[in-house]
């Protein structure tokens, strides 16, 4: 009776094995629709958290994986937009993004507005760094956001990479994930 079930168990295990690598994705293409099913990806969920203040999270997957993604090619990146006080609208920059991720690069796409004209405008950067949204040239906080957000080049602090990326309100951040850095 013993061998029986023991001989029952490995025939279940067996099969379930044999089940598990026929359903195993095999292409990049089936790699990245099991994790956009797992996580309902890609998305962009937004919020108020303040006056003047909106949380972005936005999900994707890809495939392979790249530095910053899970195991499964997931991405999660968080982006905190502050609107740059007193600031006249004429003015290179009117609001910081402050992007957390692992992501050790980012692709960043903005949808650009103004006067009937809808624009794409493209950032490929990595992280760390406080950068123009224009050309991706190093900038400094601006005064009006110091204490507000973090300096990404200051001392490490445990958790998420953080990027600052300023720009105008022109233009809206519409999606954000990790790219190979290569």
């Amino acid at each position: 009776m013993v061998i029986g079930l023991a001989g029952l168990l490995v025939a279940v295990i067996s099969a379930a094995v044999a089940v598990a690598q026929l359903v195993e994705p095999s292409s990049p293409a089936e790699h990245v629709q099991e994790c956009q099913h797992k996580y309902a990806a890609p998305y962009v969920r937004g919020r108020e958290v303040a006056p003047g203040v909106v949380e972005k999270k936005f999900g994707s997957c890809s495939w392979p994986p790249v530095p910053g993604t899970g195991a499964d090619g997931f991405s999660d990146v968080t982006v905190t937009e502050y609107a740059i006080p007193d600031v006249p609208m004429a003015s290179k920059f009117t609001n910081a993004q402050q992007i957390e991720s692992e992501c050790t690069r980012l692709s960043l796409r903005y949808r650009f507005y103004s006067q009937g004209t809808v624009a794409q405008a493209p950032l490929d950067v990595d992280n760390d760094q406080i950068v123009s949204f224009y050309d991706g040239s190093p900038e400094a906080i601006p005064a009006e956001l110091e204490g507000i957000i973090r300096d990404p080049r200051g001392p490490e602090e445990p958790g998420p990479k953080s990027l600052i990326v300023l720009s105008h309100d022109r233009y809206e951040l519409v999606q954000a994930e990790c790219v190979d850095p290569h």
